[in-house]
């Protein structure tokens, strides 16, 4: 997350990836470091990595619904509530409940 608030991405993106692999059993976990992976990713451009982030959300919620209770500023799941609406199929956006 250091790397996160100091605005450099790359590094970000790959340690929170790292760090959500571990977390794979800790749904609430797993899915923040995914949410601020996929961030990271809209904020370089990488819209590959962003819907892969936002994907791995998405899997996770079939397991055990998080995304809207998990608390992160408006702004951010404004951010990524938009770019799953550009990257993301009708049924997969359902999943994480985007409002259209």
């Amino acid at each position: 997350m250091t790397h996160f608030r100091t605005a450099n991405y790359p590094p970000a993106f790959t340690e929170l990836q790292i760090a959500a692999f571990g977390l794979v059993d800790q749904i609430e976990r797993f899915e923040t470091a995914q949410i601020y992976a996929a961030a990271a990713a809209i904020r370089v451009g990488n819209e590959a990595l962003t819907r892969a982030a936002l994907l791995r959300i998405a899997n996770a919620e079939n397991i055990q619904p998080r995304y809207r209770s998990i608390a992160i500023p408006d702004a951010l799941r404004t951010e990524l509530d938009r770019a799953a609406l550009l990257l993301l199929t009708e049924k997969e956006r359902s999943v994480l409940r985007i409002p259209r």
